[in-house]
């Protein structure tokens, strides 16, 4: 009988993430730091840092083109909600990556294709 009460805690414990992660959602905005993101989101569901391409792109990154310049690097966390992706893009000093900000975030359903 213990195993089906850890399932039923562990299954309890992920919904309230997840309405958590939904309820914050609004509060996500540019001018944040990774920690107060962070705080509002917990752990992305994948991260990664990249370089914006030169020229033009297609794909859930074209907002980063009017932010930053070409070759400019930023970092990408992305978030399952539901049925949707949310990306947070953080870029700022290039030497100084932990300083970074929210520059800016973009939702889109997980099966789009770009």
């Amino acid at each position: 009988m213990k195993p089906l009460l850890y399932v039923i805690l562990l299954i309890s414990i992920l919904l309230c993430a997840c309405s958590n992660r939904e309820a914050n959602l609004a509060q996500v905005r540019p001018g944040l730091s990774k920690p107060e993101e962070r705080d509002l989101l917990g752990e992305p569901d994948t991260a990664r840092v990249a370089t914006l391409p030169e020229g033009y792109f297609f794909g859930p990154q074209e907002g980063l083109l009017d932010l930053l310049p070409a070759g400019g690097s930023y970092e990408e966390w992305i978030y399952q909600v539901g049925e949707d992706d949310l990306y947070v893009w953080f870029a700022g000093e290039q030497n100084s990556m932990e300083n970074w900000l929210v520059i800016l975030t973009a939702r889109f359903p997980r099966d789009a294709v770009f």
